[in-house]
């Protein structure tokens, strides 16, 4: 019990603002004293974190957005957007939580990281992949597939690669799976299972020339 029961509840989203929450001058990871003389029941099965933001991913996000937030302590939960307020130069963003909140139910302010995407795969520079049409009659056709080409001991091998992120110098890469490559790609079973996979550590030319 804080004296703020009434200020900060999720019927009062569309009343926030940066400057309201500064306002407050609450301290971030100060326990919310006891009180023996009164109390309120806290909904332990979903909460509100709220958070004032000027970052370009901020300023991309969508209601229903889903998330990872990194508490202090190093624990991860998700999170969806589940209400947004446009400022003058920033973004209030309200996320939902369902889990970890006997974590935070004794704070009014704590600090957190927002993953916005996560992949797991192998990191290669951009300058690494190449690309082919897709073969003629493939579920792709028209689009391209991205190629590396592993260098190992001396031999080069041609392999598929999906990508799962990329940016202006890098794309998180996996392997394609044998139905992939032959419901998408055109690739007959015999001609998917040929074909080798890139793993950790293997050399990767950058620039290849094919």
């Amino acid at each position: 019990m804080d004296g703020l029961e009434e200020v900060l509840t999720p019927d009062s989203f569309s009343t926030l603002n940066t400057k309201l929450l500064e306002d407050l001058n609450l301290k971030t990871g100060e326990i919310i004293a006891g009180n023996e003389k009164s109390g309120k029941i806290v909904n332990n099965f979903e909460g509100y974190i709220v958070t004032s933001l000027d970052s370009k991913k901020a300023s991309e996000a969508q209601i229903g957005d889903s998330v990872t937030i990194r508490l202090s302590n190093s624990e991860e939960i998700q999170a969806k957007v589940a209400y947004m307020i446009e400022e003058e130069d920033t973004k209030l963003l309200v996320f939902k939580i369902n889990e970890g909140l006997e974590l935070l139910a004794n704070y009014r302010k704590i600090t957190f990281d927002i993953i916005w995407w996560s992949y797991k795969g192998l990191k290669v520079p951009n300058t690494a992949l190449i690309s082919e049409l897709a073969k003629e009659g493939s579920m792709e056709e028209g689009n391209d597939i991205y190629f590396v080409i592993r260098n190992r001991a001396g031999y080069t091998d041609k392999i598929p690669v999906k990508i799962l992120k990329q940016n202006s110098s890098y794309s998180i890469i996996t392997n394609y799976e044998t139905t992939e490559l032959k419901e998408k790609w055109g690739y007959t079973v015999e001609e998917a299972k040929k074909l080798n996979r890139v793993v950790l550590h293997d050399e990767i030319m950058v620039h290849p020339k094919m």
